[in-house]
């Protein structure tokens, strides 16, 4: 009986580890362009490869636009870094 409940707790820490790994592995590093018709962050074709950030992803906000943005999204970002270069 030990042994099948140690395999079991393995193979859950396992599928956990493996699980948080795929999702950091998915995250995306985008920059705010402007290029959309709006300055809502949930255009895609406001960032840069036409893609919305998503949970986990890295957004920047630099010298490429000094569009306004406005942040209509529910979405928990790994780093949100605004250089010199964006006014």
């Amino acid at each position: 009986m030990k042994c099948n409940i140690d395999k079991r707790c393995f193979l859950f820490v396992y599928l956990i580890f493996l699980f948080g790994f795929t999702l950091s592995a998915n995250a995306a590093t985008v920059t705010w362009t402007g290029g959309g018709a709006d300055g809502f962050a949930s255009n895609p074709y406001n960032w840069s490869g036409n893609l919305a950030p998503l949970n986990g992803d890295k957004v920047i906000f630099d010298s490429t636009s000094s569009t306004d943005c406005t942040w209509n999204l529910s979405v928990t970002l790994a780093s949100l870094a605004k250089t010199s270069g964006y006014t």
